[in-house]
C-alpha cells in the first residue's frame, strides 16, 4: 500500500510539473509575440517572467493535484509508525517507514510534516527510554511488544536519526537538526549503560559515528553556528 501511494504521489506531481512546463511555454510565446522585444527577440516582460520565482497558478495546481496524494500518504507513514513504535521483532519495518517518511518530507519539501515526524519519533524514543526495559527483561518491560535494547536497535535508531539530521540541513530547520542531535546523544547514552553493564558489549560502528559527526560537521556550518 506505501508503495502504491508512493508511486501515485510521483505521478501526480509530474502531472503538475507538466502542466506548468506547458502553462510556461504558452506565456512565454504569447509575451515574446508582443511590442517591445530587443534585437534577440525577447522583451523586457520575457526577461521579468523568468526571473519570477513565485507562480500562483502552479500553487493552485500542486493543491488540486499533488496534495491529496501527499496528504494520503503522510497518513499512511504515520499509521505504520504509530502500530510499528515498539514492536522489537518488526523493527526493521519500523526504520524503513521512519527513513521512506523523512525521504517523503525532503522530496516535497514538506516541513511542516518533518516537525510533526520529528516530534512523532522522540515521542516514540522518549517512552522506550521511559517505559521500555533496556535490560532486555520482557517480564519487566512494560511496552508491549518491546523486548529492550539491542546492539541492532540502537544501530537502526541511529541510522534514522542520521537521516533525520540529514534531511533537517535540506530543510533549512537548524531547531529541528539540533533537537536530532539531543536524541541521537540520549541514543548514545543508552549504548553506553550497556556496554557499562556488560563490556563485552560493542560500541556504535565506526562508520556509522563517522557519518554522524560528517553530518554534525555540515548542520553546523550551514546554520552559520560555528
Amino acid at each position: 500500500r506505501r508503495s502504491w501511494a508512493e508511486d501515485k504521489c510521483r505521478k501526480a506531481k509530474a502531472a503538475a510539473d507538466a502542466v506548468a512546463a506547458d502553462d510556461t511555454t504558452t506565456t512565454m510565446t504569447n509575451i515574446l509575440s508582443d511590442d517591445g522585444q530587443d534585437d534577440d527577440g525577447i522583451g523586457p516582460q520575457a526577461i521579468l517572467l523568468s526571473s519570477m520565482s513565485t507562480d500562483p497558478a502552479k500553487n493552485q495546481r500542486d493543491s488540486l493535484m499533488v496534495l491529496p496524494s501527499l496528504k494520503f500518504l503522510w497518513e499512511i507513514y504515520r499509521a505504520v509508525l504509530d502500530i510499528l513504535r515498539s514492536n522489537s521483532k518488526l523493527e526493521h519495518v519500523y526504520h524503513a517507514a521512519a527513513v521512506g517518511a523523512l525521504k517523503f518530507c525532503r522530496t516535497y519539501q514538506r516541513r511542516t510534516e518533518f516537525r510533526r515526524l520529528c516530534d512523532m519519533l522522540r515521542m516514540h524514543l522518549g517512552n522506550l527510554q521511559k517505559y521500555g526495559d533496556d535490560s532486555g527483561s520482557k517480564s519487566s518491560n512494560k511496552v508491549r511488544g518491546w523486548e529492550g535494547w539491542s546492539t541492532d536497535a540502537i544501530e537502526l535508531h541511529l541510522q534514522t536519526r542520521f537521516a533525520q539530521l540529514e534531511t533537517a540541513s535540506v530543510l533549512h530547520l537548524y531547531t529541528e537538526g539540533f533537537r536530532t542531535v539531543e536524541d541521537i546523544y540520549n541514543i548514545l547514552q543508552i549504548s553506553h549503560q550497556r556496554r557499562k553493564r556488560d563490556p563485552t558489549l560493542p560500541p556504535p560502528k565506526a562508520k556509522l559515528m563517522a557519518k554522524y559527526y560528517e553530518q554534525l560537521t555540515t548542520l553546523f556550518w550551514v546554520s552559520e553556528n560555528h
